[in-house]
């Protein structure tokens, strides 16, 4: 999976610690993860978690672990077409790729599982480094080919990478600008940080959420928006600090935007939601989360959320 380059991430955290969902609504989501469990679909939740198996490997920077993922005569292609064959090509591959870049995590969404027959089945995702290589923002995406052992675990045979390539400047997120910046939401002692970037270019913005419960980290997520020109869409993809993950489609409405989420909690829970940014007076924006669902179950709706710009701190 690739070197290169939302907890639902933010709308299960701030829905769950910040809008201080009920009691009813975790019991749903526990519900939802049980069916899950035992619907037949024990083997897409065993190769999601061998996804999420191969980032923690990556963010160790363990080249070996990372090896053992795929077959003996397992392949990997990366972005630019250069084929590594068999554990050992792979391992030198992910060693060397350490050593360059010691400080790189990798992040991971697994958009899509499908079984060919009980022992085959294609896996396709998406992947961004933080930092990047070349220092811009990036996604890649792959596609996986797993077979299942006689031991019951799924390897890859083989993993192809593809650059996703972001539309150079032209002004698609211009009127995403006003969520560029610092912000704040606090509720009965939690506290929920939204930081908005725009790169140089202006083709991608970085978010990043962290929401605090008595002075303590209770979630944290990073989320990538961007144009897809091969959707000619805005798109966001969403990453939990749990291992939750989600990716969106942004459609414009007034004063804001509605993005249609769809992901997958740390247990392979399947989401989804509608969630919808709002541009508010007095350097503010709004947030609120609806048609919920987790494991195919609805979940209640959470109550609005407003973000307010953080004040700058004053240097003595």
């Amino acid at each position: 999976m690739s070197r290169l380059g939302t907890d639902m991430v933010f709308v299960w955290a701030i829905s769950v610690v910040l809008a201080s969902a009920t009691t009813s609504d975790l019991l749903a989501q526990n519900r939802a993860a049980s069916l899950r469990a035992s619907d037949g679909t024990a083997d897409e939740q065993a190769i999601r978690q061998s996804a999420a198996a191969f980032a923690a490997a990556f963010n160790r920077h363990d080249a070996k672990t990372i090896a053992q993922m795929w077959t003996t005569d397992g392949e990997y292609v990366d972005e630019v077409g250069q084929r590594y064959q068999g554990r050992a090509a792979i391992e030198k591959e992910y060693a060397d790729f350490f050593k360059a870049h010691p400080d790189v995590k990798l992040r991971i969404l697994v958009d899509s599982v499908r079984l060919l027959s009980p022992n085959a089945a294609i896996e396709d995702g998406y992947v961004a480094l933080d930092p990047t290589p070349d220092g811009n923002p990036t996604m890649s995406h792959y596609t996986a080919v797993n077979v299942k052992q006689r031991d019951g675990r799924w390897l890859a045979a083989s993993v192809r990478d593809s650059r996703v390539n972001l539309a150079p400047s032209t002004g698609h997120l211009s009127e995403l600008a006003w969520l560029v910046g610092d912000w704040v939401a606090e509720h009965a002692g939690t506290r929920a940080e939204l930081t908005s970037r725009m790169n140089p270019a202006a083709n991608v913005i970085e978010r990043h959420f962290e929401v605090t419960r008595d002075g303590k980290v209770a979630s944290s997520s990073t989320e990538i928006i961007a144009w897809d020109p091969a959707t000619q869409q805005i798109r966001s993809w969403t990453f939990s600090s749990d291992g939750g993950r989600a990716e969106g489609i942004w459609q414009t409405q007034d004063r804001g935007w509605i993005v249609s989420h769809r992901g997958v909690l740390a247990d392979g829970t399947p989401t989804s939601a509608t969630d919808m940014w709002t541009q508010l007076l007095g350097d503010a924006i709004g947030w609120r989360s609806v048609e919920r669902s987790a494991g195919g179950m609805p979940v209640k709706d959470a109550r609005d959320v407003v973000f307010k710009k953080a004040k700058k701190e004053q240097q003595p």
